[in-house]
């Protein structure tokens, strides 16, 4: 079983949340979250560049992966990945359609319900919340990060075996 390092770039949302753009008073990891929330929650549609980095397999491999997510709320997803293999999976809410062109097949299964669904994949299809599924903390350093920028760590509330 292989486990996913979830890392969310909100530097476009959180920008004017930040505690430089509010003045000197910093506000707790949590009402920055609440605040960036309440943005999320308007957020109808968006779309990203990501890269998928997980660690997995006997030898513990690390593998990274490229590609164009697209995200229409609620539930609608697109993920596309380019590199290093194509592989596409899409959902209307209701299904999810996995294809990966060197197997030369379509996967379909259902998407699962709310109350069987990981948090990621809820916060994804629009359903989650930063407060009430994660612990939020102030990341103190974050090697790629650009100067001025601030970072919230998020770690589930909920154990999920797949994911950190």
């Amino acid at each position: 079983m292989r486990k996913l390092r979830l890392a969310l770039l909100v530097a476009a949302l959180a920008a004017p949340l930040s505690p430089s753009a509010r003045g000197a008073q910093v506000p707790s990891a949590d009402a920055l979250a609440r605040d960036l929330q309440q943005k999320y929650d308007k957020v109808r549609d968006f779309s990203a560049d990501f890269v998928h980095t997980y660690r997995g397999g006997v030898l513990r491999q690390t593998a990274t992966e490229r590609g164009r997510l697209l995200v229409k709320k609620p539930g609608k997803m697109r993920w596309e990945y380019r590199e290093p293999e194509r592989k596409l999976f899409v959902s209307d809410g209701r299904k999810l359609y996995s294809y990966v062109p060197e197997d030369r097949q379509v996967l379909v299964t259902d998407v699962p319900g709310d109350d069987h669904a990981t948090t990621p994949a809820l916060f994804l299809a629009g359903k989650g919340s930063l407060t009430r599924d994660f612990t939020v903390t102030y990341e103190k350093k974050v090697e790629d990060a650009p100067a001025g920028t601030t970072v919230l760590k998020l770690a589930p509330r909920k154990a999920e075996p797949e994911y950190d």
